[in-house]
């Protein structure tokens, strides 16, 4: 999980610093496989009867 924030927070900085090519994009659809990990993993949590603040401690945010 943290390995994967601060990958995001690396491309969401080299993205500004370029922001007129392909990487922006690329930010976008990773923050929406990162969405679709946390929307996977708190229903999955649901259905498993977990507590809430052990399924937030999964979450990527």
């Amino acid at each position: 999980m943290t390995v994967t924030r601060i990958r995001l927070e690396h491309l969401e900085a080299v993205t500004k610093r370029h922001p007129f090519s392909v990487l922006p994009v690329i930010l976008y659809l990773e923050r929406k496989k990162t969405e679709v990990g946390n929307i996977r993993t708190i229903a999955r949590g649901i259905e498993d009867k977990i507590p809430r603040e052990e399924i937030r401690r999964y979450l990527v945010t």
